[in-house]
């Protein structure tokens, strides 16, 4: 079971590409920690709702999805790796009851 979620800040204004597959966002998700550093999170969204429904840089999210190792050629050949968020849940942190039954249903699936 592949199961990732987070809670923190949206770093930067997503970004957009539009992909043989679809339209993909990025989003940099900074999380803090109450003691040291905290760390950035790339998430991947695929398909997600208009542009105007997009959180924006310093909008508090909540995301759920799963862990994905991606590897792809650099411009000098060599092979890098990347570790992303793949996204099936963006909400703003403002959407508490949403938060609540995505949180309870990742949980069912833990448990069944």
């Amino acid at each position: 079971m592949n199961i990732a979620v987070v809670r923190g800040r949206v770093l930067r204004e997503p970004t957009e590409r539009e992909l043989s597959t679809g339209r993909q966002v990025s989003i940099d998700v900074g999380i803090s920690y109450e003691e040291g550093p905290g760390e950035s999170v790339e998430v991947v969204w695929a398909d997600p709702p208009s542009v105007a429904a997009l959180p924006r840089q310093g909008q508090e999210v909540f995301v759920a999805g799963r862990v994905r190792r991606r590897f792809f050629r650099m411009t000098n050949g060599a092979t890098a790796s990347r570790m992303e968020l793949v996204a099936d849940t963006v909400l703003t942190a403002s959407k508490t009851r949403a938060i609540e039954r995505r949180l309870a249903a990742l949980v069912a699936d833990v448990e069944a």
